[in-house]
């Protein structure tokens, strides 16, 4: 009877054992910090710009300085938290949204190799979403395309192709970021916040040589958008939100101008992957 009792002891500690193995979720097993998404939606992964990249002019965040006590550093990533936070909430009805700044503590070191292994170019806003690779790109000029004259050196006269409104792109060095970040947060897309631009909007008087106090401030964001399995860009561009001159809080701007840039973006992404049909 007692080797019994000691036979059904063994069996039940094990059983517990095995129980409390098999509820160990995926954010606790090593490598995976979101778990799968379940709900059938498609997972979305927001990169923050880096804080090098924030372009505020300089009296609009001297006015929110003199009304917060912030400096330009903390103005800087309120507003950075701020366009992830109205990320999440303008994609939530379609996509599972996680951003790299969800958890400092766990994500810093994947943020930071995302800077480190991705930089920067100034691209025209109509550029080719995937380009051929440059040594396939000689001699593809098409005849007949728009040229500007930009002036006279060493006798010649020089000139350019004429590329349009521009938008800061990232462009990924390490071929193994996406794969590793579509490993460790399980995300179908990751979205890069380029940079931000904060300015007056004064049109023709871009230094408000005629004192208007009736004008708006624009916060712009450039974003390139890639699908983390083939690794190609899905849309690009930047996308613009509109407030009041008389603004002078962070949270006032985010209010105000962020919810039109991030369903601006929302929409361009859509639009990329059902792109309409020809009738």
């Amino acid at each position: 009877m007692k080797r019994i009792g000691i036979f059904h002891i063994l069996v039940f500690m094990l059983t517990a054992v095995v129980a409390t193995a098999q509820t160990t979720t995926r954010s606790d097993s090593a490598g995976d910090k979101t778990p799968a998404n379940s709900n059938g939606k498609p997972n979305v992964l927001v990169v923050p710009w880096h804080p090098k990249m924030f372009n505020g002019s300089s009296d609009v965040t001297k006015l929110i300085s003199t009304n917060t006590g912030q400096n330009y550093n903390q103005i800087q990533e309120a507003l950075r938290k701020g366009m992830c936070d109205q990320f999440r909430r303008t994609f939530a009805g379609q996509y599972n949204v996680t951003t790299l700044l969800d958890d400092t503590a766990k994500m810093k070191v994947d943020l930071m190799y995302c800077y480190n292994v991705t930089t920067t170019e100034y691209i025209p806003v109509n550029s080719p979403l995937n380009p051929l690779p440059a040594t396939q790109q000689k001699g593809d000029v098409k005849k007949g395309a728009a040229k500007t004259t930009t002036g006279v050196k060493n006798g010649q006269v020089q000139v350019e192709q004429q590329e349009g409104e521009k938008f800061m792109n990232t462009v990924i060095l390490s071929p193994n970021l996406l794969g590793h970040l579509k490993k460790i947060y399980n995300c179908d897309y990751v979205i890069f916040l380029n940079q931000m631009d904060l300015q007056n909007e004064l049109g023709s008087d871009p230094f408000n040589t005629a004192g208007s106090t009736d004008f708006k401030r624009s916060a712009i964001l450039h974003y390139t958008i890639f699908n983390a399995a083939t690794g190609k860009r899905v849309a690009m561009g930047k996308a613009k939100g509109l407030f009041a001159n008389s603004v002078n809080t962070s949270k006032k701007i985010i209010d105000q101008a962020f919810q039109p840039i991030s369903t601006a973006v929302l929409n361009k992404f859509k639009t990329a992957l059902n792109p309409a049909k020809p009738r």
